[in-house]
């Protein structure tokens, strides 16, 4: 089940470097529960296809690597950094998804929390 969750997730992460909205209905439920870290919500497959659509009139999405995921039961929590440019401006934030799988293995809530600005290491000059 959880390579499945993985590949799932990987999966819809990359529609989103590849534009290719044909995943979304594959991949939620019909009443996903979908929280982006800047609070916007959206509640149903119809808004986050609304969603999906509008984001490509203003960016494009350059990756969207996971580097980790961690898994209890049917949710899986992963870790990535995503690499857009939106409205012109070049960014890249780091993040953690909450995942949760209905009896389906579709997503039936997603919970996004970001790292706002760039990593940063302010004591690496010190000698540990």
């Amino acid at each position: 089940m959880n390579d499945e969750h993985e590949k799932l997730i990987e999966r819809y992460f990359n529609c989103w470097v590849e534009n290719d909205i044909s995943v979304i209905a594959d991949t939620f439920s019909n009443d996903i529960d979908y929280v982006q870290s800047d609070g916007n919500a959206f509640r149903g497959i119809d808004q986050i296809t609304h969603w999906f659509k509008n984001w490509f009139r203003h960016g494009s999405v350059l990756a969207w690597p996971v580097y980790s995921f961690v898994h209890q039961g049917n949710t899986t929590v992963c870790k990535w950094r995503f690499d857009n440019i939106f409205e012109e401006n070049q960014t890249s934030i780091y993040g953690v998804s909450w995942i949760v799988f209905d009896s389906t293995n579709r997503i039936c809530k997603l919970s996004e929390y970001i790292a706002e600005s760039e990593l940063c290491y302010p004591f690496d000059d010190i000698l540990l």
